[in-house]
């Protein structure tokens, strides 16, 4: 049977750590990527408990070479990758309005540079898998809202279920 593999961005807590949590229930394997790898390793023991494998990468994707690196190292220890799901990280409780330059180049690297870099690594595998990438990102820290944007690599509902109401 082929493994179906996902990789999950910002998986150390909230949205990340919740998606990881739901789609251990869909996926063979769960790629973790996060800054913290302590916390990694606690969203991988429940990924575990819930039957998929999980494969922990402390990487910080505002670095240009992480990418490059996630892809190998998913691509080396399972052959393909099914799904990018990039959960933005965490950005200052600072109000746009009195957001640093420095702040907004931070999480402007971080959150679309990281996303657009991994996409970009990951673009042939998932063409070849006919896979799926999900954006998802909360808009303001006092908010539970949740934006996200989906491409569909043809015909993969896994990524749609995610995004329903119910998936989380």
């Amino acid at each position: 049977m082929t493994k179906t593999v996902a990789i999950v961005t910002g998986g150390s807590r909230g949205i990340g750590h919740a998606t990881a949590m739901r789609l251990a229930k869909d996926f063979s394997v769960l790629v973790l990527v996060a800054r913290n790898r302590t916390k990694l390793e606690d969203t991988a023991a429940v990924v575990r408990s819930a039957g998929a494998e999980a494969l922990v990468i402390d990487a910080d994707l505002a670095e240009p070479t992480a990418a490059a690196n996630v892809v190998e190292r998913t691509l080396s220890a399972f052959g393909r990758i099914d799904a990018l799901l990039k959960v933005a990280g965490a950005v200052p409780g600072v109000d746009l309005l009195e957001m640093t330059d420095e702040q907004w180049a931070s999480g402007m690297e971080g959150k679309f540079h990281g996303a657009r870099r991994l996409t970009i690594q990951a673009g042939d595998a998932l063409k070849a898998s006919q896979g799926a990438i999900v954006f998802a990102s909360r808009h303001q820290r006092s908010s539970a809202m949740v934006g996200a944007f989906g491409m569909d690599l043809p015909r993969d509902t896994r990524c749609r279920r995610l995004l329903s109401t119910e998936a989380v």
